[in-house]
Formats: structure tokens, C-alpha cells, sequence
């Protein structure tokens, strides 16, 4: 069976040919080094056709960083106007963004943002996500929450699952956090049969991790705009324990 070294160079290949020079249109292109910038590290690029080098752009015909548009859309979609969306972006990157360059980011991403709809019914509220963190074998969880969509999904529907979620603003038993291990660790043996299908939330985690600084940001980054753009995610990194039942 083919080793993990395998898999990665088939996998650099299948990407490596899907980049394009945007000098000449070449394909013979490889990596050469990074850029340092303010938004994070940027891979650079020489063309082996044209001999001229080029940076990984992660949205093409773009004036701003997808950094800047993905917290612009969080901002509005919990609630805040187009004006104050504006002075929260302009502040975070020192920069002079228009409210209609915003606008106009909002209609373009509207399609991986199906919260819009309903956001009206929560503008202006103070605090639409909550958040505690809680911390486990020298790891930090930050447990959240979507204030509005736990009452609109879940409060009557699964009365249950709604208490559960609710019952962690007042903390985390500290003991269960020191029973075994966490779920990762584990070892399991799965045979699975992978199928790739891109969804709605495919694209969604696709344009979140466009904004990282470095991978790992790429979390917390899918994390929170699937929870505030996204309107089947009600809560994430929630606390969960198992037992193995022996009957």
C-alpha cells in the first residue's frame, strides 16, 4: 500500500497543476520561498515558461485581503449596520474601506451566508454569541454559542440538546475534563470508502481559511463563521463525554 509520502506528493501535484501564471498563462510553474506580509505568510512562485515570479493570491481581482472581507461579514452578521461595520473593520486593519465596498462585499458572499435573511431580527442585540474557555490537558477550548439561533432551533424542537448547550455559561465540571483521554486520541480502525461532494459548507470552510495568518488559524477561523454565518450551527467546540458501556 502507498505510504504517506505518497499521497502528499500526488496531492502537491494535483495543486501545483491548477496554478497558472498570471504573466503568460503558464503551467511550468514551482514554488519558490515565501513573503512575509501583514496578513500572514504568502507563497511565492516562478514560472519556468516566462521566468517571472508571482505571489498566491487567494482572491483574484481583489483590492483587499480576504482577512479584511471575512471579518467584515462576521461583523454584519451579528448584527452590526454597515456603518458600524465600517468603523469595526477600518480600526482592526487601518484601513479607509467604504460602506459600499461592504455592501458590495455582502451581496457578492451572500450565497455562502444564508444567516442573512434573519439577521434582522437580532440587529443591534449586544451579545448574539457567547463564549466561555474552558481548558483541558494544557489545551484551550472556546466553547460558543449563537444566542438567537439555540432559541429559534433548538428551544422547542430539542428542549434537551437546548438545556445541555445553556448549562455551560456557569461553567465546566473540572473532573470529567481529568477522566482518560480525549476522543482524538483513540486509535480506531475505519475502512471507509471517501467521497468527495462539495456543500454549502464546503464553500463556507473554503473561504474561511482564505483569511488565516498561518494553518493554525484555519480552526477557529471555520469555527466562527460557520457559526455566525451559517444557519444550522448553533454552538461549537461544546463539551461532550463518553463511556464504554460494558453489558
Amino acid at each position: 500500500m502507498p505510504g504517506k509520502d505518497f499521497y502528499c506528493q500526488t496531492l502537491l501535484k494535483i495543486v501545483m497543476d491548477k496554478i497558472i501564471c498570471p504573466h503568460c498563462k503558464g503551467k511550468t510553474v514551482v514554488k519558490k520561498g515565501i513573503r512575509k506580509t501583514r496578513f500572514g505568510m504568502v507563497q511565492r512562485y516562478l514560472c519556468k515558461k516566462c521566468s517571472r515570479y508571482f505571489a498566491d493570491k487567494p482572491l483574484p481581482r481583489c483590492k483587499y485581503h480576504p482577512r479584511i472581507i471575512y471579518h467584515a461579514l462576521n461583523h454584519y452578521n451579528m448584527g452590526c449596520s454597515l456603518q458600524k461595520t465600517r468603523s469595526l473593520v477600518n480600526k482592526q486593519f487601518k484601513i479607509n474601506v467604504g460602506k459600499t465596498t461592504i455592501h458590495s462585499w455582502i451581496s457578492k458572499y451572500q450565497s455562502i451566508c444564508p444567516i442573512l435573511p434573519i439577521r434582522e431580527q437580532y440587529k443591534d442585540a449586544e451579545d448574539v454569541i457567547f463564549k466561555k474557555r474552558f481548558d483541558h490537558e494544557n489545551l484551550s477550548y472556546e466553547f460558543m454559542y449563537h444566542q438567537y439561533k439555540i432559541q429559534r432551533y433548538a428551544s422547542r424542537r430539542f428542549p434537551g440538546l437546548f438545556k445541555y448547550i445553556c448549562g455551560f455559561e456557569s461553567g465546566c465540571p473540572d473532573e470529567f475534563f481529568e477522566i482518560g483521554e480525549r476522543c482524538s486520541k483513540p486509535k480506531f480502525k475505519v475502512d471507509v470508502k471517501v467521497r468527495a461532494h462539495v456543500n454549502l459548507a464546503c464553500r463556507m470552510a473554503g473561504f474561511a481559511v482564505l483569511a488565516k495568518r498561518n494553518n493554525s488559524d484555519r480552526h477557529s477561523l471555520v469555527e466562527n463563521f460557520m457559526l455566525i454565518n451559517d444557519t444550522a450551527t448553533v454552538a461549537c467546540e461544546l463539551p461532550v463525554w463518553y463511556w464504554v458501556c460494558l453489558a
